[in-house]
């Protein structure tokens, strides 16, 4: 029975054995971390080891920097002295990915109730700031891995002004003392965004490292092949040496081999999507993908009477990432439900990520719920949000699409070429924004902190619809997409 007098105690536990550094202040009770984490290498099937193993670093606040002093203010016109000390810990993991996540701590957990990726502020024992990290203006790319639990005492100090904003969800940034802290912190988070480069160098070269192997191998077993071939057709030693050489000179392995180190991206989409399909396609080829990078249909139907067989012989090769755009269209045509059972029976469904306009037109069978799956719109019937570029949908379409750079970036055609990623982006509170247009006569708005290649796609394809062509030719507006679609949902 449950004592319904006595009151719950909840307990708050962090995933410290997913990270790679944890740095925290000398009265901090750390954790027992004994094993290392695990950071997962790229080529891993073929050898013992799918991990680099790694032990963290454990530090202390003031071996990076000088996080307790004093801080001098005027106090009754009498100058004072008022000591004080950074308390909490900050920690940098190895993987924001639920499942790699916990492979190196079942406590990892990010979801809609808890994200592990900020860096919380707490005066008076109360959460003052969800995340401090937005203070900071750090840009780099690994700032997303950060989690941390701080507090400043000199923020509580009652002999001086109240810190915290008229609406109470927020602290005064103009205030030197919290200039201050962003000062403390900045380093902190900089050191620790380092030693996770560190790592992940190494990771690199480990996986650059067996890809030579692999090749190594590959070349010497088609050499042996093609020597065997040759010496069938009773040719001299000495032609089958110079035509081996002449060969080996010119390839790296086997046709086949070739063929499985070039990656690719497949779009599977229907044709009234085209919208938000064409705002895909064209910003991963002005970030730099090529032409044979993407196989999408929209630009391949044309007179092909072998677009089907085309569909299976993509879908079905070694080195292919499925993006499905999921949506009622999608689930009505007979090109994307054959492109969804082509990838079931041969794909696995960690080659997938999707986007979508509601999660009940992901068919079942390529559902999974621990892959990213992004949201364009909020519920079955779309309205005109499905639209509108918030920093939430701006930030999650840029992580699905770093995965399928990332993808393209590990094939051959890329070796010279890689494709610019996307950086996430830190917005600034709406207070802070609106200050910051007072204070310096500007105008600025979310979009302006976006990259502005994405924006100006999403304007061009998603907004105006330049390419959203009717079968006989003729524009569809905004409003002529949404009636077309719902009316859609209403039958379904």
């Amino acid at each position: 029975a449950v004592d319904f007098d006595k009151p719950l105690v909840m307990t708050k536990k962090i995933a410290f054995g997913n990270m790679i550094a944890l740095l925290s202040d000398d009265t901090f009770k750390r954790p027992e971390i004994l094993s290392p984490y695990k950071m997962p290498l790229q080529y891993g099937e073929s050898f013992d080891s799918e991990f680099l193993l790694r032990y963290r670093k454990d530090e202390s606040f003031s071996k990076i920097s000088k996080t307790e002093d004093y801080y001098t203010v005027e106090i009754n016109n009498k100058e004072e002295k008022i000591p004080y000390a950074l308390r909490g810990w900050i920690g940098i993991h190895a993987s924001i990915d639920q499942k790699e996540a916990k492979q190196n701590d079942e406590l990892f957990v990010k979801n809609r109730f808890y994200n592990p990726n900020k860096l919380r502020l707490y005066i008076r024992n109360k959460l003052a700031v969800e995340d401090f990290l937005g203070y900071i203006k750090n840009t780099q790319q690994g700032v997303n891995y950060i989690e941390g639990e701080i507090s400043f005492d000199l923020l509580d100090d009652d002999r001086l002004d109240d810190i915290t904003t008229s609406n109470r969800q927020d602290v005064d940034i103009h205030d030197p003392r919290v200039g201050l802290l962003i000062d403390i912190v900045k380093k902190l988070v900089t050191k620790l965004i380092g030693y996770r480069v560190h790592v992940t160098d190494e990771v690199s070269a480990e996986n650059k490292r067996r890809k030579n192997i692999i090749e190594t191998r590959a070349k010497k077993y088609a050499r042996k092949a093609i020597q065997k071939d040759l010496s069938s057709l009773g040719l001299k030693e000495t032609q089958t040496m110079d035509i081996l050489n002449a060969v080996s000179n010119k390839f790296k392995g086997n046709e086949e081999l070739a063929a499985k180190e070039i990656f690719k991206i497949f779009i599977s989409h229907s044709k009234k999507d085209r919208r938000f399909s064409d705002f895909i396609y064209n910003l991963l080829k002005v970030k730099g993908a090529k032409e044979e990078d993407i196989f999408y249909t929209t630009y391949e139907v044309g007179g092909n009477s072998n677009l089907a067989e085309n569909i299976k012989k993509n879908i079905s090769e070694v080195n292919v990432m499925v993006l499905f755009l999921d949506s009622v269209n999608s689930i009505r045509s007979q090109y994307c439900m054959f492109e969804g059972g082509a990838f079931w029976a041969t794909r696995s469904i960690n080659d997938c990520v999707h986007i979508h306009f509601d999660t009940s037109w992901i068919p079942d069978y390529i559902n999974d719920t621990k892959k990213y799956h992004v949201p364009f719109n909020e519920g079955r019937n779309i309205t005109e949000k499905a639209f509108l570029l918030t920093e939430k949908k701006y930030n999650e379409t840029i992580d699905v699409l770093n995965l399928l750079i990332d993808h393209l970036n590990s094939s051959v055609l890329h070796v010279s070429s890689k494709i610019t990623k996307f950086q996430h982006v830190n917005f600034p509170p709406e207070i802070e924004l609106r200050r910051r247009n007072e204070r310096d006569g500007t105008n600025l708005s979310m979009t302006d902190f976006m990259d502005k290649d994405f924006v100006d796609c999403w304007k061009m394809y998603v907004v105006d619809g330049i390419t959203d062509l009717r079968d006989d030719g003729s524009s569809r507006t905004k409003q002529d997409f949404i009636d077309d679609y719902n009316s859609l949902v209403t039958k379904m």
